[in-house]
């Protein structure tokens, strides 16, 4: 079967002009651009549920180094206060000690 060229172009119009094939073809690209509108708009949530959980996670993270410096600044105060009290003492420990024999000698009994 040869068809000429006028005959294909014929049949190619003839095709094209079909209504109900018109509308299936028509009804195809609507349902895949809805998919592709729904799959897009599933990636945007999924990237804002994604960004969410990041800040959370450094907030988070951010005030468990807060809390940790807090506490390290607390352990570093309590040890200087030990340490400025033990100094205290010895002090007071060395000029409560027993006189030395050259106070002694200055005495007159």
């Amino acid at each position: 079967m040869v068809i000429d060229v006028a005959e294909a172009a014929q049949l190619g119009t003839s095709q094209v002009s079909d209504p109900l094939r018109l509308q299936a073809q028509e009804e195809r690209e609507r349902k895949r651009q809805r998919e592709k509108e729904a799959k897009e708009q599933r990636i945007q949530r999924l990237m804002e549920e994604r960004e969410a959980r990041q800040q959370q996670e450094l907030a988070r993270k951010r005030q468990r180094d807060e809390e940790i410096s807090e506490k390290k600044k607390a352990y570093r105060n309590e040890v200087e206060a030990k340490r400025a009290k033990q100094q205290v003492d010895e002090t007071q420990k060395e000029s409560i000690a027993t006189p030395s024999p050259t106070d002694a000698s200055t005495k007159t009994w």
